[in-house]
This record gives C-alpha cells, sequence and structure tokens, in this order.
C-alpha cells in the first residue's frame, strides 16, 4: 500500500502566500503590468466587454412585423427589430416559405439604408429579383424582359436601395461566402451591412473540401457566419430541415424545431434567432425555439401573400378561429365512426366502451363525441352510478 500524503495544516499560514498566489508569487493586477508583461492583450473584463457592446443600438425591422415584434426586448419597446452583429435562420422544408421570408426582410432592411448583399444558390436570383419587384409594388407577370417600361420603372424605385443579388450569371464562377462578403464590404455605409445567403446547404466557403463530410461543410460555413457576426454584419440564411421535423403526420414524433437543422447542430447553436417555418392550409406557423435577440419564444402565424410575395400577420383571434375550424373537420371523420358504432348498439355503449373500438386516438375520439352530442347526433343520457350511456336518437338508428 502507498503511503498517504501528508495532509496540511490549515491552521498555518504560509507567509509566501499571504499576498501571492499557489505558487509563492506575487499577485499582480492587469492595471500593474507594462505592456510587454502582458500576455493576453485583448479585453476581458465585464466592464469593456459591456463597453463595446452593440445592443442598446440602432435596430433595424425586418418587414415581418410580428417577427419584429418578437425581436424586440420587453425593457425597451421603442428600439424595435434586430441590431446588427446578429445571426437569423429561417429554417423548414422545401416550398415552407424561407426564401420568401429572407427576400421581405432583404427589402425591408434596404428600405431602412443598409447596405444589403444577397447570394442566391438555391434557385435562379431571378426568382428573388422578382420577389424584390413584387415586393417593391409591381406585379410579378410584368416583371420580365417583355415589358420594358415596367423595368424602368423598377430601377426608378430602386435606386435609392443599397440592395446587391447574387451572382453574376454570366460569370461561370458560383461566389463563394467570403466572395459575397468581399463584394458587400467594398461599399462602405455609415448604417451598417447585411448578408443573406440562401441557402446554408447550397452555398459554399472558400475554406472548405471538396471532400468534407456534409456535417463539417455545414460547421465551416457556420464558423464564416461567426465571423461575421464579430466584425457587426447582420446575416440572415436559410436552411434544409432534416426529414424528421416534417415526414410523420403525428407531430409528437417529429423532431424538436430546435434540432431540426439538417446535417449539424452547429445550425442552432450559431444563430442568435431559430425560425422554423411550417405551411398550415393558407398560413404558415413559425416557432422561435431559440431567440436570443428578443428573448420572445412565443410561435406566431403569416399568411403569404402571393401578389406582394411577402407575410402578413395573421391576429391571435384569426388563428384561433381558424385553428379551431381545422380542428372540427378533423374531427367529423370520428363522428361518423362513432355513430355508425352505435347503429349497431341498439342499447347504447359507455363511454369506455366506444373508446375500447379503438376508432382513433383516445383524446380525439373524447372530443368527437361530445362533439357528436352537441350536434345532437348522439344522444347522452345517465346509466349507472355517475356514468353515461352513449346512443343514436330514435328514428335514426
Amino acid at each position: 500500500m502507498s503511503a498517504s500524503l501528508p495532509v496540511p495544516d490549515l491552521n498555518v499560514v504560509d507567509p509566501t502566500r499571504e499576498a501571492g498566489n499557489d505558487f509563492g508569487e506575487e499577485c499582480r493586477t492587469e492595471a500593474t503590468l507594462s505592456p510587454s508583461e502582458r500576455v493576453w492583450t485583448g479585453t476581458y473584463d465585464v466592464a469593456g466587454i459591456l463597453a463595446r457592446s452593440g445592443a442598446g443600438g440602432p435596430r433595424f425591422k425586418t418587414g415581418i412585423e410580428t417577427l419584429d415584434e418578437r425581436l424586440t426586448l420587453r425593457t425597451a419597446p421603442m428600439n424595435v427589430g434586430t441590431p446588427l452583429g446578429r445571426i437569423i435562420c429561417l429554417i423548414g422544408a422545401a416550398g415552407s416559405g424561407k426564401s420568401v421570408g429572407v427576400d421581405q426582410c432583404a427589402l425591408g432592411l434596404a428600405t431602412q439604408g443598409l447596405r444589403v448583399v444577397m447570394l442566391v444558390v438555391d434557385e435562379p436570383r431571378e426568382d428573388a429579383a422578382e420577389r424584390i419587384g413584387q415586393g417593391l409594388g409591381f406585379r410579378h407577370a410584368e416583371l420580365n424582359a417583355e415589358y420594358p417600361k415596367t423595368i424602368e420603372r423598377v430601377r426608378e424605385k430602386q435606386a435609392p436601395l443599397d440592395l446587391s443579388i447574387l451572382p453574376d450569371e454570366d460569370d461561370p464562377a458560383i461566389p463563394t461566402i467570403e466572395d459575397a462578403t468581399k463584394f458587400l464590404l467594398s461599399v462602405s455605409n455609415a448604417l451598417g451591412h447585411v448578408l443573406v445567403a440562401d441557402g446554408l446547404h447550397t452555398c459554399r466557403s472558400a475554406t472548405e473540401r471538396d471532400d468534407d463530410p456534409p456535417r463539417v461543410r455545414i460547421e465551416t460555413r457556420m464558423n464564416v457566419f461567426r465571423e461575421l457576426r464579430r466584425k457587426g454584419i447582420l446575416v440572415f440564411f436559410t436552411a434544409e430541415a432534416n426529414r424528421g421535423a416534417y415526414a410523420s403526420r403525428d407531430v409528437s414524433k417529429r423532431t424538436s424545431a430546435m434540432a431540426a437543422g439538417a446535417e449539424s447542430r452547429s445550425i442552432e447553436f450559431g444563430s442568435d434567432a431559430l425560425l422554423f417555418l411550417a405551411p398550415e392550409g393558407d398560413s404558415i406557423h413559425i416557432e422561435l425555439p431559440k431567440n436570443r435577440i428578443g428573448r420572445k419564444l412565443q410561435p406566431f402565424s403569416v399568411r403569404l401573400d402571393a401578389g406582394a410575395a411577402s407575410f402578413r400577420p395573421l391576429s391571435e383571434e384569426t388563428v384561433a378561429s381558424e385553428t379551431a375550424a381545422k380542428r372540427d373537420e378533423y374531427l367529423l371523420q370520428f363522428e361518423d365512426k362513432i355513430v355508425k358504432l352505435l347503429s349497431d348498439a341498439p342499447d347504447g355503449l359507455s363511454g369506455r366502451g366506444i373508446e375500447s373500438e379503438h376508432l382513433g386516438p383516445r383524446d380525439v375520439i373524447r372530443d368527437a363525441l361530445a362533439a357528436a352530442c352537441h350536434k345532437d347526433k348522439v344522444l347522452k343520457r345517465p346509466s349507472g352510478k355517475n356514468g353515461f350511456c352513449y346512443s343514436l336518437p330514435r328514428g335514426t338508428e
């Protein structure tokens, strides 16, 4: 057995540690060190860090009204929108409206005087240009070379805006994120700069390699976005959701919105705000599983205005009404199943007896039964002690 280590006497004070450290060295503060003695030369103290923070500076509206409200701090309700130096991701399945959302944000930010560069690699850049044109108030059918007068009016209306769309389709080389950033910063702007990348899974970083695994590629691109954030550039980007986030009709079996990013979790880790878009009929439901900008996580719904290629807010009352209507329509099929079941049971069945037939999920069957009773499709009468029996009205058996 090895010898035990000596236990120090805590009542004895080591004079070499009285004003020093564990090595008997004299403790010196940062202020007492000469510049040549300072190994770590950055800013690490709390006051110094806060003095560099732009959180209390100007904020800019995205143009999506409900999103702007979510990005606004409760402690500063008059300073609406997002500050610069943030990363905002719109994530969802194909066709969920991601491109419409980032294009609307690009136009909204450019309208406020910011320099905006859009890197469009998920689709032909003319698609993005058409949506910007629609956002400026022009008809989609006239946003092409067949209508030169309309194009001239678009040119006049866009003149005050510092907004560009890459790549140049006459150039066979596809610009990287770094190329787009260089182009973005080639023109100074007193208010600030915005990079919009559509989308993360198809753009490239200059530092990634062709043989890099997909996860490494995504992480490399996210690292570039982090560097842009450090420089005070506002970054918007779209990302594809993994199939687990939308493939199942059963919501309980889907991947959470926070972990919906395909290929890499660096999407959720690197973003300051994460918006998960899910179409629901004529509207788009948007979850905010992460929001370090405004610290509000309430989901919301918008309606796609196809004519203006933009999202329009939906009131909570409208959303609740539409949700209730969809629920009622969904329950109809189970109401019919219950009626058919009771037509073969002239003496009626208890609620538990109806549930035991496995016509659907238990909570759905209960709601459908209540709805059928409310519509007088099914009669509910007392039976036994504290129980009820359900049967069809006379003449409908």
